[in-house]
């Protein structure tokens, strides 16, 4: 009987053995599931750098793509910004046109300097056409140049005449749309002499009437952004700054030797802003 009880004993130490030995192989499973896990971690962040990097190189060529000046600035469509323009292949003096024609918008002079489009531009450009004195923040103009022309609208209190008339009274020549002849110009004003520009019979032939009966002479300040356009007997203009244009004002293709010096001028805050030169055949 004891040696029974010894060998029952000694069978149930060995089956107790054996039970904490087959709880080895869960262990070893928990391990393999931890290491799986990891190795997903690591391979989901990986490529999501690739991803971006890659659309902005691309992205960095196309804006480099330009366009044709085919058609004039001045037919160009409503709301265009600096970068359309400079694609299309317009000059930074036609781009100044244009924004000038739109009413000087704030998205073609984001910093509202009187400057537009200088930070899309070479800087060279936009130098070579303002110079040293580039122009200030300033209210909007009310007197502008939409399409030069040797007819421009009757304003308020011109009665028969083109313009703002021919009777603005003083020395000086209020804000406004005025004809008459340069008699004189430097690179900041010009000696002016008014004259009076009325429509033509129905029965007439020619550009108008042109009066001028006071040989009394007017300098007006020239804004440091003034553009001038030169318009032939045809219609065709060129555009130029003032800066440029005073140098040589018969330089344009349609004036006779001895220059064209009949212009509109366009006052705005007692500075000429704008000049359209003329030449009557």
């Amino acid at each position: 009987m004891r040696v029974r009880s010894v060998l029952v004993a000694l069978a149930l130490v060995a089956a107790s053995c054996g039970g904490d030995a087959s709880e080895s192989p869960q262990t070893s499973s928990t391990t393999s599931s931890t290491t799986t896990s990891v190795a997903t971690s690591t391979t989901t962040t990986t490529p999501a750098t690739t991803t971006t990097v890659s659309p902005q190189t691309t992205i960095t060529t196309v804006i480099a793509t330009t366009s044709t000046t085919a058609t004039p600035v001045s037919d160009l469509e409503s709301g265009l910004f600096c970068r359309d323009l400079r694609r299309r292949g317009y000059t930074y003096a036609e781009a100044v046109h244009y924004w000038t024609v739109e009413g000087r918008p704030d998205r073609m002079d984001a910093d509202r300097n009187g400057i537009p489009c200088e930070t899309v531009y070479p800087e060279s450009e936009v130098v070579a056409y303002w110079g040293e004195s580039p122009p200030t923040t300033s209210a909007p103009r009310r007197y502008v140049v939409d399409e030069p022309t040797y007819h421009p609208e009757s304003q308020p209190g011109a009665g028969e005449y083109y313009g703002s008339g021919c009777s603005p009274g003083g020395d000086t020549l209020p804000d406004g749309i005025w004809f008459g002849e340069i008699a004189s110009l430097t690179a900041g004003a010009i000696e002016f002499d008014l004259i009076c520009f009325a429509p033509l019979a129905p029965d007439e032939d020619g550009a108008g009437h042109l009066t001028n009966d006071n040989p009394k002479l007017r300098v007006v300040p020239v804004a440091s952004d003034a553009n001038v356009y030169a318009i032939g007997p045809d219609g065709f203009w060129e555009l130029q700054s003032y800066s440029e244009w005073y140098l040589d004002p018969g330089q344009v293709g349609f004036c006779p030797p001895e220059g064209c010096w009949d212009v509109w001028v366009y006052v705005n805050g007692s500075e000429v802003t704008e000049i359209v030169q003329i030449w009557f055949a």
